[in-house]
């Protein structure tokens, strides 16, 4: 089978050789977690969910009582795959993985900030079609920020494999299940450090470098994504208006003799007090006029004041 076409140079899915699928995230698809997302990548499906910081529920197992506890349970669903799984969770491969995530994701959090606390991140696979494991981290990211967790820097991943001695960014279940080399890389996007590399089969060093190039820059137009999915979600939290009260609001449609009653009441129940020995002489009415309890005729005045006491 050939995965890339010699004439016309496209996979077999129709995408180009550094071309990457089609991406979608959301977050807060989860309404009782502190934090979650959900990540597609092409026909990959994961959703993430993030619970802390809260209180360590198992001492024994942190090590470090100054920094925050990271764990993380990576599972695919059933009917994540053509064929159905008996055993979802548990087996060597998830448990592989979910130490994989939980290695880089820990590169980025800032567990100093955070001691005897403990951070859960579920990862949970709907849909499998090849990057399984860079859409989990990808996912988790946008948890770990829905979740307002701190952290260094994003962490986003991808993969890219040498197929038809040609590199391929994004290898989807087709090209991934090949044979070929898979290069699997995770990276801080601005501080351009490499958290994650995992290489299936040998390559030449020359070879090595370009796929590994190839993956990198799919990991920046990633975390460029994740940034924008951030940015919008921030932009939709800013619409949702908190209600405010203006206490000068009712007091403004009161008319001139309400507004005489008003007052008079309040230097009642001062003089009432033992607060004040006479009266209010004058008091600011709600169109700037300068009202005074002797008289009910309005009086103009071009001075702006509360009273005269």
């Amino acid at each position: 089978m050939e995965y890339v076409n010699p004439l016309t140079g496209f996979r077999v899915d129709g995408r180009r050789p550094n071309e990457m699928r089609q991406l979608k995230g959301e977050v807060g698809v989860v309404a009782r977690a502190d934090g979650s997302a959900l990540f597609e990548m092409g026909n990959t499906r994961v959703i993430a969910a993030v619970y802390g910081p809260r209180e360590v529920q198992n001492k024994g197992q942190q090590v470090n009582s100054n920094e925050a506890l990271v764990r993380c349970e990576y599972r695919m669903a059933e009917f994540s795959t053509g064929d159905r799984r008996r055993k979802p969770k548990g087996d060597r491969r998830s448990t592989e993985i979910s130490l994989v995530i939980r290695q880089t994701m820990e590169a980025s959090i800032l567990t100093h900030l955070m001691p005897r606390s403990q951070i859960d991140i579920y990862v949970q696979v709907l849909q499998a079609d090849g990057g399984t494991r860079s859409a989990c981290i990808n996912a988790a990211t946008l948890a770990l920020a829905d979740a307002g967790i701190p952290m260094r820097d994003i962490v986003t991943s991808c993969s890219a494999g040498y197929l038809c001695s040609t590199p391929l960014l994004d290898l989807n279940y087709l090209e991934d299940s090949a044979g070929g080399s898979d290069v699997t890389v995770g990276i801080l996007a601005k501080m351009d450090k490499v958290t994650l590399l995992q290489m299936d089969a040998k390559l030449p060093m020359d070879t090595f470098e370009n796929v590994m190039g190839l993956a990198i820059e799919g990991c920046k137009a990633i975390a460029s994504y994740i940034q924008e999915c951030m940015q919008i979600n921030d932009l939709n939290l800013s619409k949702i208006a908190v209600p405010t009260m203006d206490i000068t609001q009712p007091l403004k449609s009161l008319t001139c003799c309400g507004w005489m009653a008003f007052v008079h009441c309040i230097a009642v129940h001062r003089n009432f007090l033992g607060l004040l020995e006479r009266p209010m002489e004058y008091v600011e009415g709600p169109v700037g006029l300068l009202l005074s309890p002797k008289s009910r005729r309005p009086q103009n005045s071009p001075s702006h004041f509360v009273g005269i006491w």
